[in-house]
């Protein structure tokens, strides 16, 4: 099982290493090692919030093989009108969405009519999604993932005709309307574990398999990597706060963050969904 302690306050390095080295998650070692160093990253804010007096996580890092995730080829123009013109009407345009804003599949599934700015070419990622207490019940918006999640990102030009053509056709005029609405009788937001079945069958058929929506994000990030002017603005346009880079000393250009995007954009030439 992963890690649970109670109360953030009350963990302890003894607590850590006897989950460590016991018997939880004894044969799934990736498992073990991303959970203990969420737990740290964890532990690391608590302490700088006050919360914990020192770091409880002390073991020493493991590196773990590199995930076959990293050696998932890009996902060519091509690949992508083949998936979308065997996804479900009703979210054919998560795809091209995902990929070209870089969102992750429940932030997709969040978004809302008056999350979009078209004139100044922006959308706002204020929203994740989660069922509520206990994980239960129906899907609801709730904060984002992490705090450099929740902001304004720019929309690549090659992306708006797409784009302004669904909230035309697809989307409800009220504002709180959501961007892909579910089909299925009295729920608004779209599920992410159906939009991702019917993904993974688009993909089967476009003869990627092995491309995953989270793979879409990833892609993403490698495109803006490629154009980026540097890594303050990429830091910016794909919301990792992980990071390691010294941005104390940078400033943000909102034209090169324009220009990111753009250059990260898919499509050749874009057309309706």
């Amino acid at each position: 099982m992963s890690f649970t302690h109670g109360r953030v306050c009350d963990i302890t390095e003894d607590a850590v290493k006897s989950w460590y080295y016991g018997n939880a998650l004894k044969d799934q070692p990736d498992a073990k090692e991303r959970t203990y160093q969420m737990l740290k990253r964890i532990c690391k804010k608590a302490v700088e919030d006050g919360l914990l007096e020192k770091q409880p996580c002390t073991l020493p890092h493991v590196h773990r093989a590199k995930s076959k995730r990293h050696d998932v080829p890009v996902i060519t123009n091509e690949e992508l009108r083949t998936i979308t013109d065997n996804m479900p009407e009703w979210c054919r345009i998560f795809q091209y969405t995902a990929a070209m804003l870089g969102l992750r599949i429940s932030e997709v599934c969040a978004l809302q009519r008056q999350d979009f700015d078209l004139p100044n070419r922006r959308v706002h990622i204020s929203h994740g999604l989660n069922r509520g207490e206990g994980d239960r019940g129906p899907l609801r918006l709730a904060t984002p993932k992490t705090k450099s999640s929740n902001a304004w990102l720019y929309i690549p030009q090659s992306f708006m005709p797409m784009l302004t053509e669904w909230l035309r056709t697809h989307v409800r005029p009220e504002p709180d309307a959501m961007f892909i609405e579910s089909p299925a009788s009295g729920y608004d937001i779209a599920s992410p574990n159906s939009i991702r079945d019917h993904f993974k069958e688009a993909a089967k058929n476009a003869g990627r398999p092995d491309i995953t929506p989270h793979q879409l994000k990833a892609m993403f990030s490698t495109m803006v990597s490629r154009t980026s002017d540097g890594p303050a603005t990429q830091k910016a346009v794909t919301r990792h706060d992980s990071m390691e880079v010294e941005t104390g000393y940078w400033r943000q250009d909102e034209e090169a963050q324009r220009k990111a995007v753009d250059g990260a954009g898919l499509l050749d030439d874009a057309r309706n969904c």
